[in-house]
């Protein structure tokens, strides 16, 4: 999966909004869970179990992320990772 990033800092959290060629979505990345948890719009229909996610920020860079993901009743994707990717995300805004 890849998806662009415009994101803004939160309260302990990244927000934004992530795109592909298909979709555009609202998007929360924060630290929490053992294990990286990709959850996203059950109407997205994506296949669930282990993804790699690119996610090409706003200043042409990409990040990659290994996760589970997991397909919810939710209208944003959220992101629960460790802290070391949260850092990586927000240095480059």
């Amino acid at each position: 999966m890849r998806l662009e990033l415009n994101l803004n800092i939160g309260n302990g959290y990244l927000d934004g909004n992530a795109a592909n060629d298909s979709m555009s979505c609202k998007i929360n990345i924060q630290q929490g869970w053992p294990d990286t948890m990709l959850i996203v719009p059950s109407d997205l229909k994506m296949n669930t179990g282990q993804a790699l996610i690119t996610f090409d920020t706003e200043n042409g860079n990409q990040i990659l992320v290994k996760a589970k993901l997991k397909n919810e009743d939710t209208d944003m994707i959220r992101l629960f990772t460790d802290l070391v990717q949260v850092w990586i995300l927000l240095e480059d805004l």
